[in-house]
């Protein structure tokens, strides 16, 4: 590795490592459902990974658009306008709390994702359990 890159590491890494414990952390929370799960029947496994591509298709759809802000408030405060940038992160809240709403909605009505995922009764009837206004 030669001195520029070497120096693009150092500088790198502290703000990495983060980002990188908590991928590791939700890859060993997914890992330990599996393996309860699995062990318990195939059934539940299936509800399990059902309710997981849904809650995972809406929060990383919803967290891209208010990750997009990122760069433009970084650009900004770059560009010696930090009241601009300021006002970008004031905005984000914002969107970040309105999606948050449109996410909610979206997990509590499962009967799309269900339709997609061509789930059988019995798995259908796992998913009521975790989706109680089926119940």
């Amino acid at each position: 590795m030669n001195l520029p890159q070497l120096d693009s590491l150092r500088r790198i890494a502290p703000l990495a490592w983060p980002v990188f414990i908590g991928q590791i952390a939700v890859l060993a929370f997914s890992t330990v459902d599996t393996l309860l799960l699995a062990r318990f029947s195939a059934i539940d496994l299936a509800a399990l990974s059902v309710g997981a591509a849904c809650y995972i298709t809406v929060f990383i759809g919803l967290m891209g658009v208010v990750m997009a802000v990122s760069p433009m408030a970084g650009q900004l405060f770059g560009a010696g306008k930090p009241q601009e940038a300021g006002d970008q992160l004031h905005q984000a809240v914002w969107l970040a709390l309105a999606l948050t709403v449109v996410g909610e909605v979206l997990l509590l009505v499962p009967d799309p994702f269900l339709a997609l995922a061509q789930t059988t009764p019995e798995v259908e009837a796992k998913c009521a359990a975790i989706w109680p206004r089926w119940a």
